[in-house]
């Protein structure tokens, strides 16, 4: 059974050394990845380049304000149930194929992206998987219980695989609010339609009861905390300006926006919550 996790991932990715991490740029001939025990490795090698417990808070604490309104919020997004905005939740649980991202975003970008035809690209979004991996992993040692696992619940999807482990800060929110800062700096014509689909993407954790608000917030900082650090990398600014290229390219060569665009993204309109 496929699973939609992150905790596999850091398993595999601690496994496998991160401390030897090569680039993500891509091979002359790529090959792409299928999902998270063959995914490549990222750009950082280790928690010492970036660690989220140096700059993001602990969650809120039990019986806090903060903590009352997050369990009111996993409450009542329970009644999104059967709703697009429920479908689209769990559509946004993947994170780990080459395609992802441009399943995502394809309608805040204009285009749908074949991984073929922007290898370089794909690679540089896939690193943010386990670059994220690394820079959160310290921090999920603090476990603060899921949603679901306090209150059972509707989900969106399965979260057997998810119940262990921490639910701060959120993951996904990180990897999609990345996503979307970088494919914004690329397209800077979309950025704001982008960049609303990158809150949006962490929104989706909320929506599906994987995460509470508190949780996405955290990880769209950290997000953002990991693309401002890999502008420092200088495989990583050379790769964007390949991704660029390939953007542009694939961009000029279909002008016209996905059909189901004109009636899909407006799900993700306004805040879920």
């Amino acid at each position: 059974m496929k699973r939609t996790t992150l905790s596999l991932f850091a398993s595999v990715l601690l496994i496998s050394g991160c401390a030897t991490t090569t680039p993500a740029s891509p091979p002359a001939s790529p090959t792409f990845w299928t999902g998270f025990l063959d995914h490549p490795k990222g750009y950082l090698k280790d928690a010492s380049t970036l660690d989220a417990t140096s700059f993001l808070p602990m969650p809120p604490t039990a019986g806090s304000e903060r903590e009352a309104a997050d369990i009111a919020v996993y409450r009542r997004t329970r009644g999104l149930e059967g709703l697009s905005r429920w479908a689209q939740a769990a559509a946004d649980t993947e994170v780990e194929t080459p395609d992802a991202p441009f399943k995502a975003f394809e309608c805040a970008l204009g285009v749908r992206v074949k991984p073929a035809d922007a290898p370089t690209l794909t690679y540089l979004l896939g690193a943010v998987l386990p670059d994220v991996e690394i820079v959160q992993h310290k921090i999920k040692s603090t476990v603060r219980p899921r949603p679901y696992v306090r209150e059972p619940a509707p989900l969106c999807v399965s979260g057997g695989g998810l119940s262990r482990s921490s639910s701060y800060p959120s993951g996904h929110s990180a990897i999609g609010f990345a996503w979307g800062l970088i494919l914004a700096e690329l397209a800077p014509d979309r950025r704001e339609a982008i960049l609303r689909r990158g809150v949006g993407y962490g929104e989706s954790r909320v929506v599906c009861g994987f995460h509470y608000p508190s949780d996405v917030d955290a990880g769209r900082v950290m997000g953002a905390a990991l693309v401002a650090g890999l502008h420092a990398d200088p495989v990583f600014t050379s790769d964007l300006d390949k991704a660029r290229r390939e953007l542009d390219a694939v961009r000029r060569a279909n002008p016209q926006p996905p059909a189901h665009c004109a009636t899909g993204p407006a799900a993700l309109e306004a805040s879920s919550y």
